[in-house]
C-alpha cells in the first residue's frame, strides 16, 4: 500500500480515524464528561425539552377484606399525583478553535504506510499532537464546566499592586504572551476553598474574566471592561487577562513568597498601583480586592452550563421546575460542611439514599488530597497478589458498599476545588442538547476540515458542540462546601 503522501487523502484520513471519537483520548482527564452519555434533544428556541417524572403515582388504596373500595363512604383513591413535568434545559454552544499550518500537518501525517486495516491508527498516531492541541484544552473546560458552570474557578483572596510588565525581571515578563513588556501585570492569590490546581497548570496565555461576587458567586458584568489587544486581529470583543506565570517566584508588593495559590494576570491596558490607584484591564485594585470570582473568558457564568455542583445544590428554580413544589428538584446541600472525614460523607450521604438512590452507584467527586486521607484510612487500600513478585498498593478510586445496597465510588479529581465534594448518580446524568463536540468541515467535502484564516497564511481546526449536564433526580446527589482536611 504506497504512503499516504497526498494532501486529500491525509486529511481524510483524519477526519475518519477521529470523527465520533474525540473524547476517547481524554477519558482518564475527564471522567464526567466522558460517563455522561450524550443524547440528543428537539430544540425550541433556546430551549430543550426533557420530561421526567417529578412525583410518584398516589392511586393506590387499601380496602378491608370483603368490602369493595368506593362502595357507600369507602374510600376510592383516584389516578392522581403521578406527574411527568416537561423540564427546561439551556444548553450553551461551545465553539473549539485552535491554529496550524497545513504544513504541519502535512508533516505529521508524512511517510504514512501501512495496510488498510492499520492505516486509520497510524494516522491517529501520527496526528495526535495537532488534534491534542485543539480538544485538549477544550475538553479540559468542559469538564471543569460540568463540575463549576456558573460558579466560577476561583475566588480572590488577594492581590498584588498592578505594576507595569516592563519592571518584571526575566522569565517572569509577560513574554511570549504578547511579545514585548508594554502592559501590565497583576499577581492574585485564590482562596484555599476555591483552588483549582489542575485549572492553572499549562494554562499560561490563556485569558480569563473577573466578575463582582454576589453571595459567594461571580455576578453582573465582566470588570475587566477595555480591550486587550494582545487580542487584536486573533479574536473579537476580548478583555480577559492573560495568564502568565503560575505561582511567580517573585510576587509582587501585597503578596510574598508566603502566599500560596498565586496566578500573576497580563493586560496591555493598565495604571500602576495600589489601593485607590491600580487599575487593569478597566478593572479597580479595590474592584478586585473585593473577593471577586475568576472565570474562563467567553460569555460570562450566565452563558455556561449549569454545573453538577449547582445542580446538587438546588433549593431554587431548576430547569423551570420549584424545588418548593417539586422535591425531586431540590438537591441536598452544605456550605460550610467543615473536616470530612471518610465516615462522615458515608452519613452525609444517607439524605440522597433515603431520597431514593437506593441500590445505586453514587459518586463522590473529591480533591485528590482529600481523596489521599479517604485512602489512608480506608483498610482495604492494599491487595496482594499472591501469583506475582510484585505487591501493588493503591486504586485509582475507593469503593465501599452503603445502606440498600448502594456503592460509594470516591473519585480524587485533579480540576474538583480543594474546598469541595460533589456527589452524584453517574447513570442519571447525561448531557442534553443539539450536537456533541464534533469537527467542523467545510462544505460537503469530508476532508476539508481546515478553514482559512482572513488576512492570514495559517489556518485553523474548528470544532463545535452545544451541551450541558442534565440530572433527572438533583435529590440523589450531594454538594459540601468549605471543606477542610
Amino acid at each position: 500500500m504506497p504512503a499516504a503522501s497526498g494532501f486529500t487523502e491525509q486529511l481524510g484520513l483524519f477526519i475518519e480515524s477521529w470523527d465520533n471519537n474525540l473524547f476517547e483520548p481524554y477519558e482518564t482527564d475527564a471522567p464526567l464528561l466522558t460517563s455522561a452519555k450524550f443524547v440528543p434533544r428537539e430544540q425550541n428556541g433556546s430551549i430543550f425539552h426533557v420530561p421526567v417524572r417529578g412525583t410518584m403515582e398516589a392511586g393506590i388504596t387499601t380496602t378491608a377484606a370483603q368490602l369493595t373500595a368506593g362502595d357507600g363512604t369507602l374510600p376510592y383513591v383516584g389516578a392522581r399525583a403521578g406527574f411527568i413535568p416537561d423540564w427546561q434545559v439551556e444548553a450553551p454552544q461551545i465553539d473549539l478553535r485552535s491554529r496550524v499550518k497545513y504544513e504541519a500537518i502535512a508533516r505529521s501525517m508524512k511517510n504514512i504506510n501501512a495496510s488498510e486495516t492499520d492505516k486509520k491508527k497510524a494516522v491517529r498516531d501520527a496526528t495526535s499532537t495537532v488534534v491534542d492541541g485543539l480538544l485538549g484544552a477544550g475538553i479540559k473546560r468542559c469538564e471543569a464546566w460540568m463540575m463549576h458552570g456558573r460558579r466560577g474557578i476561583g475566588q480572590v483572596a488577594n492581590n498584588s499592586s498592578v505594576v507595569a510588565a516592563s519592571t518584571v525581571a526575566g522569565n517572569e515578563l509577560a513574554n511570549p504572551w504578547d511579545n514585548n513588556a508594554a502592559g501590565f501585570i497583576v499577581d492574585v492569590e485564590f482562596t484555599a476553598a476555591s483552588w483549582i490546581e489542575g485549572i492553572w497548570y499549562q494554562s499560561e496565555g490563556s485569558s480569563f474574566d473577573f466578575f463582582a461576587n454576589t453571595g459567594g458567586l461571580p455576578s453582573g458584568t465582566r470588570l475587566n471592561t477595555t480591550a486587550n489587544t494582545v487580542f487584536t486581529g486573533t479574536g473579537v470583543n476580548q478583555n480577559g487577562l492573560v495568564l502568565t506565570v503560575v505561582q511567580p517566584p517573585t510576587p509582587q508588593a501585597g503578596l510574598t513568597n508566603g502566599n500560596a495559590r498565586v496566578c500573576r494576570f497580563f493586560h496591555t491596558s493598565g495604571t500602576a498601583g495600589g489601593t485607590g490607584v491600580g487599575i487593569i484591564g478597566g478593572m479597580t485594585f479595590a474592584q478586585l480586592n473585593a473577593s471577586a470570582h475568576c472565570c474562563f473568558e467567553s460569555g460570562g457564568p450566565a452563558s455556561e452550563m449549569t454545573g453538577l455542583n449547582t445542580i446538587a445544590g438546588n433549593a431554587g428554580t431548576l430547569y423551570g421546575l420549584s424545588a418548593v413544589q417539586y422535591s425531586v428538584a431540590r438537591g441536598n446541600s452544605d456550605a460550610a460542611a467543615g473536616n470530612i472525614k471518610l465516615p462522615d460523607l458515608v452519613r452525609r450521604l444517607a439524605r440522597p439514599i433515603n431520597k431514593g438512590a437506593k441500590g445505586k452507584t453514587i459518586r463522590a467527586v473529591v480533591p485528590t488530597e482529600l481523596f489521599a486521607q479517604f485512602a489512608n484510612d480506608e483498610a482495604t487500600l492494599r491487595r496482594y497478589s499472591a501469583d506475582t513478585r510484585k505487591a501493588k498498593n493503591g486504586m485509582g478510586a475507593l469503593e465501599m458498599y452503603l445502606p440498600h445496597n448502594a456503592t460509594l465510588e470516591i473519585l480524587g479529581h485533579a480540576l474538583q476545588k480543594d474546598g469541595e465534594i460533589l456527589a452524584y448518580v453517574p447513570e442519571e446524568v447525561c448531557r442534553v442538547g443539539s450536537q456533541d463536540i464534533t469537527l467542523i468541515r467545510r462544505g460537503s467535502n469530508k476532508s476539508d476540515y481546515v478553514l482559512e484564516v482572513a488576512q492570514s497564511p495559517a489556518s485553523e481546526m474548528r470544532a463545535f458542540g452545544q451541551f450541558t449536564p442534565f440530572a433527572k433526580t438533583p435529590s440523589h446527589m450531594l454538594w459540601l462546601g468549605g471543606v477542610t482536611y
